[in-house]
């Protein structure tokens, strides 16, 4: 079989800037230290997705949603044949993958826009701040973590038939996102340039556009206008409430003698 281009650049630049954003991301969840950080990788990953989608429509023919469909039972099938071999072998994603790949958009967007609310309710910063109530802290909390962690369940089980799909139809599918090449014996439909360089030269407008909304996570109210007066009427709230208890404490006593 020849070697034929079945991902474009667009598609694999995605793939791997994805995992490593969504991997980073994850492992410095949860520490204050690194809010930063884990923050602009949360906002990478969410302007990737962004991407993803646009891409969809836009892209080539093989990283086209409407080249890989949602499909339960073409899955099903697929993943009971794969230990023998005897199902159908695809050029670009096959149904299990495809479900997959929906799944990590569907859990990433969430976890990513969670992620913005929740930095607007709790620490006051980002595109959210001020829009969200400190009120839906602790939910908006659950929502992250809990869309953050199902994401990781579906990552480990898209590497597992990475694995199996490798070993089993003799042909590697990591090193196919990255030259982009799949040996095959037909050839992918491919869009016309002027398509292809528009949809690229969109895709990048959009990424630039998320990096520009955003503010620096660890710079606090300083780079926030919007942060600083929740953050002064927070405090001003907190000293009233104070006074109001050290003056009743002071009555009560006066009223005792």
């Amino acid at each position: 079989m020849t070697p034929l281009r079945v991902w474009d650049l667009p598609t694999r630049i995605f793939h791997w800037l994805f995992a490593l954003a969504f991997a980073v991301a994850w492992t410095l969840g949860g520490e204050d230290d690194w809010l930063g950080w884990h923050s602009y990788f949360g906002y990478l990953a969410g302007g990737l997705i962004v991407f993803r989608l646009f891409w969809g429509f836009f892209g080539e023919e093989l990283s086209l949603f409407r080249s890989f469909p949602i499909d339960p039972a073409g899955a099903l099938r697929y993943l009971k044949n794969l230990p023998t071999n005897s199902g159908q072998h695809y050029l670009g994603h096959n149904p299990a993958g495809a479900l997959a790949i929906y799944a990590l958009l569907a859990l990433g967007l969430a976890t990513a826009v969670s992620g913005m609310a929740l930095l607007g309710a709790d620490k006051h910063l980002g595109p959210l701040a001020g829009l969200v109530a400190s009120d839906w802290e602790d939910a908006l909390e659950e929502v992250h973590e809990f869309c953050a962690n199902a994401m990781l369940l579906v990552v480990f089980g898209h590497l597992a038939g990475v694995i199996a799909g490798s070993l089993l139809h003799r042909e590697n599918l990591p090193r196919a996102m990255v030259t982009g090449f799949k040996p095959a014996d037909i050839s992918p439909q491919t869009p016309q340039p002027a398509r292809l360089r528009a949809g690229v030269a969109a895709a990048l407008l959009l990424a630039i556009a998320v990096f520009t909304a955003n503010h620096d996570f660890s710079g606090g109210c300083d780079d926030n206008p919007m942060a600083c007066e929740n953050d002064e009427q927070a405090e001003g709230e907190e000293e009233a409430r104070d006074h109001d208890r050290r003056h009743g404490k002071r009555k009560g006593r006066h009223d005792d003698d």
